[in-house]
């Protein structure tokens, strides 16, 4: 009796070993998954910057040639 008692108890550990594998997979998989959409969502907004970086030089270039012209009609003036 108590041989089977034991074997049902170590089936029990094995089972409830088994589970926590199986939960630990989960956990690690849904972490991946959660990193994954981060570094996207990371990526997305590093584009974005770059593309405003791009468009603030550009619109600088263009407000520095604009006053340039405004400081030579002015000299003109004078």
């Amino acid at each position: 009796m108590s041989r089977t008692v034991a074997a049902w108890l170590q089936v029990v550990a094995l089972l409830i070993g088994i589970g926590a594998v199986v939960m630990a997979i989960g956990r690690r998989d849904q972490l991946l998954e959660n990193h994954d959409q981060q570094i996207t969502e990371l990526k997305s907004v590093a584009s974005d910057l770059v593309r405003a970086q791009l468009t603030s030089a550009g619109n600088f270039q263009l407000t520095t040639q604009r006053i340039t012209e405004l400081e030579r009609r002015m000299n003109l003036l004078k």
